[in-house]
């Protein structure tokens, strides 16, 4: 090669690199969009006494876009977050979501849902079926506006469905394979492969009641399995109605908080709610008054200091270490009453002893249950979030690409070991 062409390739190479640079000075500024879909207990049965009294407006600086069904006509549009929007005013965890997200990120925050009730994934949601073209078209609606406004927009998906395929029994063994197809539809239909997929378990109480309960939750643990991007938020810290089918109204103000730790999390893996020994306190010392908000214990904005206090407070504790299933120390799979039953009953104990789950010697190397083991049940109450190596910025393509995949292989064992336990 002579020296005129090297420098005319080192020339278009330079032009090249500079085009980059361009391309990315002129990207668009990232916007989130929270976006939740399910069944009944998406569409929501949300207490409004219980959210924070300044959440109870419209709130602007969250765009909204709706289509939520119970029995009539849906209710649809677009506007600032507000939970009157909805038929009958009803809301589910969209509320406390955008609004506990939005208070930890710089960027702009988009929310939206798409719920229907009494829908199963196998009859309605999975590719082909009604609600699915529906979600995929509202999904889609939501990406135009968000460009429209000039962001790049980023999606983050909330699932919280599971009872009609729970009480199917033709369904539930396919609850598994439907999961994978929705999941690959919304992030292929938005663009977006790597799209975070949060989703909550069946609940436990529900179980002898639904009889695909344990099929559907094995099939949610092992679609979270697949990738680092999926999640699953234990619901049984959460509270049922005497339906045993869907929450009460305060569940829908915590499973927002809920879901909203887990997001940020995805998005900086040293998020944490900042929730610790100062309110566990304020909980404790006010036990059975009444309360007006958080610095006296009422943290769910019941208007008294009660055991749902304390286990969304326990339940928060530090958000999460990086051991997906410490704290579950007698191996149901959640850090629930059982586990803190065990620390007081055995209380200064040698872990060696008889009754006491020898898993507690692998992951306690001290060999003594005390404040470590409380320390561990704490941080880990409720049992939803699994690790993630994801961050808010995006590696160099060829780097980042072979960190993730010997991030993902490193990880991969663990994650199925203890979130098929869920």
């Amino acid at each position: 090669m002579t020296l005129p062409q090297i420098r005319v390739m080192i020339e278009r190479m330079c032009l090249l690199v500079a085009a980059v640079f361009v391309a990315r000075a002129d990207a668009a500024p990232i916007a989130y969009v929270l976006w939740h879909a399910g069944q009944s207990n998406a569409v929501g049965t949300g207490a409004a006494n219980l959210l924070p009294a300044d959440w109870d407006d419209p709130y602007p600086d969250i765009p909204y876009r709706y289509y939520v069904r119970t029995f009539g006509e849906p209710g649809t549009g677009y506007g600032p977050l507000d939970r009157n929007l909805a038929p009958g005013s009803t809301f589910g965890a969209e509320i406390t979501l955008a609004r506990t997200f939005e208070q930890h990120v710089s960027e702009p925050v988009y929310a939206g849902k798409t719920a229907r009730n009494a829908t199963g994934l196998n009859q309605y949601w999975k590719p082909g079926k009604v609600m699915y073209d529906i979600l995929l078209s509202e999904m889609s609606a939501m990406k135009a506006q968000v460009e429209a406004d000039g962001y790049d927009p980023r999606f983050i998906f909330f699932w919280t469905q599971s009872s009609a395929d729970a009480r199917c029994t033709v369904c539930a063994p396919l609850y598994y394979e439907n999961l994978v197809d929705l999941a690959a539809g919304v992030r292929a239909n938005i663009g977006q492969p790597d799209m975070p997929f949060i989703q909550t378990t069946h609940h436990s109480a529900a179980l002898d009641k639904d009889g695909g309960g344990p099929i559907v939750n094995q099939a949610k643990a092992d679609f979270t399995a697949l990738s680092p991007n999926n999640y699953l938020v234990n619901a049984d810290v959460l509270s049922l109605s005497d339906d045993l089918v869907h929450y009460a109204g305060g569940s829908f103000i915590t499973m927002g908080y809920l879901y909203a730790d887990v997001a940020l999390h995805h998005l900086d893996p040293t998020y944490s709610p900042n929730v610790g020994q100062t309110e566990l306190d304020a909980v404790l010392l006010n036990w059975g008054n009444n309360g007006t908000g958080p610095a006296d214990g009422d943290h769910n904005g019941n208007g008294s200091v009660e055991q749902g206090d304390l286990d969304l407070v326990l339940r928060r504790w530090g958000l999460r270490n990086a051991v997906w299933i410490e704290g579950d120390l007698n191996n149901s799979g959640g850090v629930e009453q059982g586990d803190l039953d065990l620390i007081l009953t055995n209380w200064g104990r040698d872990t060696s002893a008889a009754g006491v789950p020898s898993a507690w010697i692998n992951d306690l190397p001290d060999g003594v249950i005390d404040q470590n083991e409380l320390d561990r049940l704490l941080m880990n109450w409720g049992d939803a979030l699994a690790p993630t190596s994801a961050g808010t910025g995006l590696p160099e393509p060829t780097i980042g690409c072979a960190m993730v995949a010997v991030i993902a292989l490193g990880r991969r064992e663990s994650r199925e070991t203890v979130i098929r336990a869920a």
